[in-house]
C-alpha cells in the first residue's frame, strides 16, 4: 500500500479539500496540465486546465515501473507539440494535488517521476496517450562493439593505446595486451562473455529462467 506524506495526508483529510491529477512534461519547453475546469498555480508554474486521466500504473518494491497519462487533445495543441519535436526520453512527472473550494493549491504528492517511453494519438486524435517509465533504458539498443571483449582502441600505439614498446602488432585481445604489459590501457569488456552466460545474472526486474 502506498504511504502518503504526512502534510499531504493532513490536507486530504480536511473537509473542504478536493483532489485532482496533474502532470509536468519537460520538453523543449515545460508544459504543465491539471485535470480541472480552471488553471491552478503550483511552485510558480501555471497548470493549464485540460482533461487528464491516469491509466494503469505498475508498482514494485522500487516504485512505479510505468504509468500512462491520457490528455484531451480536441484543440490539437498536443498534436502540434508531438509533431514538432521528439518527446520520447524526456522527463515527466505525475502529481496528485489537493485544492480548496476556491481552487487554491494546498498540498501535493508526487505519484511518479520518469521519462516518456511512448506516445500515441489514435484516430480521431481527441486524446493523446503518453506512457512514462522509469525502466525505459533497460531495452535501449546500443552498438554491439561497445560491449565487446576486444579492446576498442582501433590504432595500435596511438595516444589512447599508449603502448611504447618494440612490438609491431596487437590483435586487441586481453591476452595480447597482457603479454605487452599494457593491460592497464585495455579498452574492452573482458568479462562480457562470462556475464552473458551466467545464469545468476539477468537484465530487467524479473529473472528469466
Amino acid at each position: 500500500m502506498r504511504i502518503l506524506e504526512t502534510d499531504f495526508e493532513t490536507a486530504v483529510n480536511a473537509y473542504d479539500q478536493h483532489m485532482c491529477r496533474a502532470c509536468d512534461l519537460e520538453l523543449s519547453a515545460d508544459y504543465h496540465y491539471a485535470g480541472l475546469p480552471l488553471d491552478v498555480v503550483y511552485n510558480g508554474n501555471r497548470y493549464q486546465s485540460r482533461g487528464l486521466e491516469i491509466q494503469g500504473g505498475s508498482y514494485t518494491l522500487t516504485g512505479a515501473d510505468d504509468m500512462t497519462i491520457i490528455l484531451d487533445n480536441v484543440d490539437r495543441t498536443l498534436t502540434a507539440i508531438i509533431e514538432s519535436e521528439e518527446i520520447r526520453g524526456k522527463p515527466a512527472t505525475v502529481r496528485q494535488m489537493c485544492l480548496t473550494d476556491y481552487g487554491k493549491f494546498v498540498e501535493q504528492e508526487t505519484m511518479f517521476t520518469g521519462n516518456i517511453d511512448a506516445v500515441s494519438a489514435p484516430p480521431p486524435g481527441h486524446k493523446v496517450y503518453i506512457r512514462i517509465s522509469a525502466m525505459h533504458l533497460w531495452k535501449k539498443k546500443i552498438p554491439r562493439r561497445m560491449a565487446s571483449p576486444a579492446c576498442q582502441v582501433k590504432k595500435f600505439k596511438d595516444s589512447i593505446c599508449a603502448y611504447a614498446g618494440a612490438e609491431t602488432w596487437c590483435d586487441r585481445s586481453w591476452d595480447r595486451c597482457l603479454a605487452l604489459s599494457n593491460q592497464a590501457n585495455h579498452r574492452g569488456f573482458r568479462w562480457i562473455a562470462w556475464l552473458m552466460k551466467n545464469p545468476d545474472l539477468w537484465w530487467g526486474s524479473v529473472p528469466k529462467r
